[in-house]
């Protein structure tokens, strides 16, 4: 994760890459760091927002893709994730997925 942020002392642009934090829905982090340029040292705070894990219900999932007929991608914008969390777990719930660039369920024809 690269967070860009400037110096509130100096306004030195500095970039913090920590790959080790995880963040939870709902729940702030607070992260500590020094300035590059100054040794200013600055609490970053992060909480993650509009994530949702409905995707992991199949229900939902068949409901929004094989009814619905949302894409991979337009499910994944919605939860927060990616196209392929989503294609994970239409697999896991043995829900077919559709050929690309096609947004009906085989039985719509």
């Amino acid at each position: 994760m690269n967070i860009k942020y400037n110096c509130i002392e100096c306004g030195e642009e500095n970039t913090m890459n920590d790959t080790s934090v995880v963040l939870l829905v709902g729940e702030n982090v607070e992260l500590g760091k020094l300035c590059s340029a100054c040794e200013w040292p600055h609490t970053i705070t992060m909480k993650m927002i509009g994530v949702s894990d409905d995707y992991r219900d199949k229900e939902w999932l068949h409901n929004m893709y094989n009814v619905k007929h949302h894409t991979m991608a337009e499910i994944a914008d919605q939860c927060g994730v990616t196209a392929m969390t989503i294609y994970h777990w239409l697999k896991k719930h043995e829900i077919p997925s559709r050929p690309r660039g096609t947004k009906h369920s085989y039985t719509d024809e």
